[in-house]
């Protein structure tokens, strides 16, 4: 059973020791200290990473938790871009100007065909004459995109155990970002499950199944600095996904319903009472 971190309370576990549960916040948090409160400090804005089989069937599901979660601070940006694939079309054919609407050919029509055909063909009667054809643009739509992010961390690592969760972090996202490879065959790698809290700050960035297309790690981001033992003193962490469904039309108002969000009057500016 993973740890349950919830907000403004200790951390709840079904460890039998203090000595398991300081194992286990070491191993799967970054700072090693990123949910805890009291005196020795708290954050409870954080980024849950959770991981699960690839599933042709969840790969529109939001909210999703998975297994062997990570927990990390905020990124550094947090950017939500959709995209939707149109595409300009002319409805003239240029490969001979085609003016013949109506029964038979008149010489008016013969000529504005070949004049028409003259501007298209050669740039020089173009220039000259000041015209170009008019083209009838239209806009008419494609496909949706799938979103992607790149998030993105740097750590002071203060400690060796943190130099070591950083290891364990990276490791299991390489290790969930590759495929099965079999004798013929490869499955498909796990998708990431991603999750921001507390949920009242991040409702309108709500994350479907991602694929891992990258990660990298910059363990000299300001140059050479390692402690007595080897471990970087600084640490970059760079992580690219993008998500295995695309949206559909309603979906984002569900989403927000989803996160606990109601519907926000205009009367109020937007901002309650």
């Amino acid at each position: 059973m993973p740890l349950a971190p919830t907000l403004n309370k200790p951390l709840v576990t079904n460890f039998p020791t203090p000595l398991d549960t300081d194992r286990i916040i070491k191993k799967r948090f970054l700072p090693n200290d990123l949910l805890l409160n009291g005196e020795e400090g708290g954050n409870n804005f954080y980024m849950q990473i959770g991981f699960q089989e690839y599933s042709f069937g969840e790969r529109n599901q939001i909210g999703l938790t998975g297994s062997d979660l990570l927990y990390l601070p905020i990124p550094q940006k947090v950017n939500d871009s959709l995209l939707v694939g149109w595409s300009e079309h002319s409805t003239v054919s240029f490969n001979g100007f085609n003016t013949n609407t109506g029964a038979g050919k008149s010489p008016v029509k013969n000529a504005v065909k070949n004049a028409g055909t003259a501007i298209v063909a050669n740039p020089t009667v173009q220039n000259i004459t000041g015209f170009q054809i008019n083209p009838y643009l239209i806009l008419y739509f494609q496909r949706p995109f799938f979103r992607q992010f790149s998030f993105s961390w740097t750590f002071a690592l203060r400690t060796e155990q943190e130099s070591k969760t950083l290891r364990y972090m990276v490791n299991t996202l390489k290790d969930n970002a590759s495929p099965v490879i079999g004798a013929a065959t490869m499955g498909y790698p796990n998708v990431a499950l991603i999750n921001l809290f507390p949920n009242d700050m991040f409702n309108m960035l709500r994350f479907k199944p991602c694929a891992i297309m990258g990660v990298t790690v910059d363990h000299t981001p300001v140059g050479p600095a390692f402690v007595e033992n080897g471990s970087p003193v600084l640490a970059s962490l760079r992580l690219d996904l993008k998500e295995v469904g695309v949206w559909s039309q309603g979906e984002f108002t569900e989403s927000q319903q989803q996160g606990g969000i109601d519907d926000v009057g205009i009367e109020d500016g937007g901002f309650g009472e």
